[in-house]
Order: structure tokens, then sequence, then C-alpha cells
């Protein structure tokens, strides 16, 4: 599915999404904006590199989708996407990261009351970012808790992270 350019007010709602080439749920668009996506299975079957790409857009929301077996990441915030909303999905068994943040300004976005587990990655990656805030998340038994490479103000608060990997949390920014 793809929510593109200028798209807006759309709706992907209980959808069984599976297999695909590239992306489950892919946004893609400067203008795109007050987009909805819930109640979605969105299993990559090991095949999909993504199961949800937030690349540019605002004003969205992703709630209570069950995102898993990812190749790359179950969701992938990226290239300035903002003031996105996600929450309470569960994302887990993916091959790489829960949640990842990189590639661009990534910025004010809330992940709230997700669950993350059983990714062969860490639970969340920042790479990039400003003034993110993850809260009340319960992150376990991923290969890392939470890794941040770089962005700055990114919070996080009240979160649950048990029995993953070697880490609960690891910062490799510099300073």
């Amino acid at each position: 599915v793809m929510i593109a350019n200028s798209a807006s007010s759309n709706r992907v709602v209980a959808n069984v999404i599976s297999s695909n080439q590239s992306q489950g749920i892919r946004f893609n668009g400067f203008n795109g904006y007050a987009n909805y996506v819930s109640g979605n299975a969105i299993n990559g079957k090991n095949w999909q590199q993504n199961g949800i790409t937030l690349a540019l857009g605002k004003r969205n929301i992703v709630t209570n989708n069950d995102i898993q077996q990812n190749t790359v990441a179950g969701i992938s915030v990226e290239n300035s996407a903002e003031t996105n909303r996600i929450v309470g999905n569960a994302i887990f068994l993916n091959a790489g990261r829960g949640i990842s943040l990189s590639n661009g300004l990534v910025r004010e976005n809330r992940f709230v009351r997700n669950r993350i587990f059983a990714n062969a990655g860490p639970a969340v990656t920042t790479r990039t970012g400003q003034n993110n805030r993850f809260v009340n998340n319960v992150m376990y038994a991923n290969a890392d808790g939470i890794k941040t490479h770089g962005g700055m103000s990114n919070e996080f608060i009240n979160n649950i992270l048990l029995s993953n990997g070697t880490r609960g949390g690891k910062n490799n920014a510099p300073g």
C-alpha cells in the first residue's frame, strides 16, 4: 500500500498485508498528512523490507497493527517525517529493528504503548531525529533494547525493557 505525494485523510483499516517485495505500507510525500492506519496484520514472511515506512508526511496515525517478520524493520520513520503518532502496535519477529529512526530530520513523532518484542535487532534504533518521544512502551526479548547513534532531545519515558540481549540501552552518539 503506497500513500504518496499529497494524499491526505485516507484510511487503511483491517487488511491483511503479506509477503510484498518492498514495503507493507509506505507513506511517501511532503504534503501527505492525516492518514490513518489501524487494525492491519502486516506480515513480511521474511520477504518485505519494512512493515510500515513513514518517509515524509506529518500528522499520520498508525495504531493497533500487528507488524511481524520483515527483513529490515517493523516500523521505519525517515526522511523528515514529523508529528506522526505510532500507538498500540505489536512489533515482533522482524529480522532487523523493531522501530528505526533514520535519514533526515525526523522530529516530534510520538511512540506510545507499543509492544516491541523478539526482534533480531534492537527494539528501537535512532540514527537521527529531534524531539521524538517514546512513552509507556514495552520492549522485551530483542537483540538490544534502545540504541542511539545520533539525534538530539529524543526522550524515552516510562518504558519497560526486559531481557533484551546484551543491554537495555546503548548510546553511540558523539559528545
